[in-house]
């Protein structure tokens, strides 16, 4: 099958078939032996629904097991059974059977939301999971089904799925939020986001307790890759009423916002939102985990017995009782218990990670690099629609652009800031992409001075007397390349970069913009821009969010290559400035693959969009952004094995199914 037909089949994802919850004899996995990998053995380690993993591998799950923690609880009254705790039909997901119990230990001050605390939910409708194919699954949504071409969007939540309060999860849930969040004039954060890249809604209809419909203006894919595996499942409607005006009592929350020391009911409903996962104990979430103890200090999150999940035995998710984050640590402290295996699981610098793996024989802790899905380390871009005419015609003159790219020394770059485990690279999707474009990832990526300065000659420069390169009639050209790099790896590109222009002969400075950086992209002020890894295109997300800005002007901050004809995108023509004649044709092309869900037009489109890149190079890449890396405790057992799968933000390898060993 052609890798398109699989991406549209996984994209589909329609699971129709129903189940019973199994009866307290059905036959578990316990004979599958200790150790046994479901995923090894099944190639997956998600099944939408106990039945679905049943036609897949032949076993029935077992009867639904709990926590001891739970079942105390259970047997005191507290709770009820685990039967009526999980949805009708769970889903089910597995590795290898954990056991039940103990603290996982972390640290960082990165948000909670990486572990169990996200409020929009990094486990949303629909998922991407932990690897590089577009495999898309059915989570909070037992199907989801396509209709009139994309338009309309159906979806079928599990029944009986409970709130970690106990309450069910409806579509009431569903349509509190498109009535009255998504539409509020100071959404939080997130939202705010949501509106601009998937602004083209027209309606979300209920059709019974657990099904509706998304109806979109235009075909998209929004639903899966932004809003269903992300967005809604956030706001429980008895919950959230008690902030908004729509439900609540005046004179009531017009005390509650007043205590609380807001300015309005809205900016007290975005802070109770807590899109970070950090203060708010009360709300009511569908992760694995709730919070316990929020910040100040360190973050503290317990098992939800209402999590909807089972392995395949039958036991609820997850196996880990207590997530403890100390937020508080250094970066240099959080390497050192990493390393000394204090840390059952922490993110570090690519140092310590060399370290983990040399002291991996051991046998106390595990180095596991992941990808991301950013195409590219750091990328330079030119201002092509500067404000002064001389610039921004040299700017817009290939052959400048393509000469400075010949300037850069990616092999050096690689080894000085990445250990030389990256590889020179534009930017433009990787080779294990459904993506890749050989052309463009290639383009003008050899290091060759002599072919730099033929370049530059044939954009109108020539050298002066001190070797520095100047306008044709002799005056001074200068500019200055900006950055939001004040360190790290970023920084480093950075100033790699720009030491190399200044070793060819431009009379080039680097300049820091710590804040505001935004500001002066949107008012066309910078000469020049080095985009960190967020502003190199966003693999998986090219059709639904403005991450692909490095190859169309999309973004208003991630395309600084083109500030005015981004502004004449964004406003449908009506301001800015028009693009020139190869860029509006990508822009089209871009505009076509947003209302489609033909896998064969992405792919079209998209490979017309990389040849006039290719062609161009509007922006400049570095080398491949090498991932991230993690430390874990080797007792810590089923992290995603997957070597550099590129982690989409929102599977993150099912923390649920971690257990301590």
């Amino acid at each position: 099958m052609k890798r398109s037909s699989l991406f549209l089949f996984s994209l589909l994802c329609i699971t129709l078939i129903s189940y019973a919850a199994p009866s307290s004899d059905a036959p578990a996995n316990g004979s599958m032996g200790s150790g046994f990998d479901y995923e090894e053995a099944y190639g997956t380690y998600h099944w939408d629904t106990p039945a679905a993993f049943q036609a897949a591998t032949g076993q029935r799950v077992g009867a639904y097991k709990e926590a001891p923690m739970l079942a105390s609880r259970v047997a005191s009254g507290i709770l009820p059974p685990v039967e009526e705790r999980l949805p009708n039909e769970p889903l089910v997901l597995g590795r290898e059977i954990g056991t039940y119990g103990g603290t996982m230990f972390s640290a960082g001050a990165w948000r909670a939301k990486t572990y169990g605390a996200e409020p929009y939910s990094l486990y949303g409708l629909a998922m991407p999971a932990h690897t590089w194919e577009y495999d898309i699954y059915n989570n909070l949504a037992k199907s989801t089904v396509s209709s009139d071409g994309g338009r309309v969007w159906t979806i079928e939540l599990r029944e009986g799925t409970k709130w970690s309060n106990g309450n069910d999860f409806t579509v009431d849930d569903i349509i509190f939020w498109w009535e009255n969040v998504y539409t509020m004039d100071e959404p939080p954060a997130f939202y705010t986001r949501l509106q601009k890249n998937s602004g083209n809604w027209k309606e979300v209809r209920r059709i019974d307790n657990y099904t509706f419909e998304v109806e979109y203006i235009a075909p998209s894919l929004a639903l899966f890759y932004v809003w269903g595996g992300k967005a809604v499942p956030g706001f429980e409607k008895e919950y959230w009423s008690q902030f908004h005006p729509r439900y609540a009592d005046a004179e009531e929350l017009d005390a509650l916002v007043k205590e609380g020391g807001f300015e309005s009911w809205e900016k007290q409903f975005a802070h109770m939102t807590d899109t970070d996962g950090r203060h708010n104990t009360d709300r009511p979430i569908l992760l694995p985990w709730v919070l316990e103890k929020g910040t100040p200090g360190d973050i503290v999150m317990t098992r939800n017995p209402y999590y909807w999940a089972v392995d395949p035995e039958g036991n609820q998710l997850p196996y880990i009782d207590e997530l403890y984050r100390f937020m508080d640590l250094s970066g240099e402290v959080i390497n050192l218990k990493a390393l000394s295996g204090e840390l059952d699981m922490a993110i570090v610098n690519m140092e310590t990670f060399q370290l983990a793996k040399e002291r991996e024989s051991q046998g106390n802790i595990v180095g596991k690099r992941y990808g991301d899905n950013i195409f590219n380390a750091g990328g330079l871009e030119f201002n092509l629609t500067h404000k002064d005419p001389v610039l921004r015609a040299l700017f817009r003159d290939k052959n400048f652009r393509f000469a400075a790219s010949h300037a850069i020394n990616r092999e050096q770059i690689n080894e000085l800031v990445y250990f030389g485990i990256s590889e020179p690279w534009q930017a433009a999707p990787w080779e294990n992409s459904a993506f890749y474009h050989e052309g463009l990832a290639h383009a003008g990526l050899e290091y060759d001075p002599e072919k730099a300065g033929a370049l530059f000659s044939e954009a109108g420069l020539k050298k002066g007397s001190h070797g520095i390169w100047t306008h044709a009639d002799g005056s001074p050209l200068q500019f200055t390349i900006a950055t939001y790099h004040g360190s790290g790896d970023g920084a480093r590109i950075a100033e790699l970069v720009t030491d190399d222009l200044k070793a060819i002969g431009l009379d080039v400075n680097l300049r820091l913009i710590a804040s505001g950086i935004y500001d002066h992209i949107k008012a066309n002020d910078l000469d020049a821009m080095m985009m960190g890894g967020a502003g190199m295109g966003g693999e998986g997300w090219i059709w639904t969010q403005p991450l692909a800005s490095a190859v169309v002007p999309v973004d208003s901050f991630d395309a600084a290559w083109a500030p005015l004809w981004q502004k004449w995108y964004e406003s449908n023509g009506e301001d800015g400035e028009e693009p020139i004649p190869d860029v509006k044709e990508a822009i089209r092309l871009y505009r076509e693959g947003m209302v489609s869900i033909d896998a064969d037009v992405l792919q079209e489109n998209w490979q017309k969009i990389a040849d006039i890149a290719a062609e161009n190079l509007w922006t400049i890449g570095t080398v491949k952004l090498p991932g991230y890396y993690k430390i874990y405790r080797s007792n810590l057992v089923n992290w995603p094995t997957e070597p550099v799968a590129w982690d989409r933000g929102g599977d993150k390898g099912r923390p649920e199914i971690l257990f301590i060993r």
